[in-house]
């Protein structure tokens, strides 16, 4: 799960967002047990450069192991990384 940690005047539904995304990962892990590894929240602040390229950088490493990775994030500002 990818947890936005904004601290704004959003701060509640940056909350609310991020834990629906963790408990949709939680429950995605149990119906799906021993199928699915879930990795620990991966959480930031804002989308940059940096940001990106760190995820970038997990995914690859992630895809040497997993035939399949799939990042679960609540917040809208991904969808422009979709492509």
């Amino acid at each position: 799960p990818l947890i936005n940690i904004r601290v704004n005047n959003h701060f509640k539904m940056a909350a609310e967002k991020g834990e629906f995304t963790q408990l949709l990962s939680e429950e995605l892990e149990r119906q799906l047990k021993g199928r699915v590894y879930l990795l620990p929240p991966y959480t930031y602040v804002d989308r940059n450069e940096i940001t990106v390229q760190g995820l970038k950088d997990l995914r690859e490493e992630l895809i040497t192991e997993f035939p399949h990775v799939v990042l679960l994030t609540s917040d809208e500002s991904w969808r422009a990384e979709e492509a």
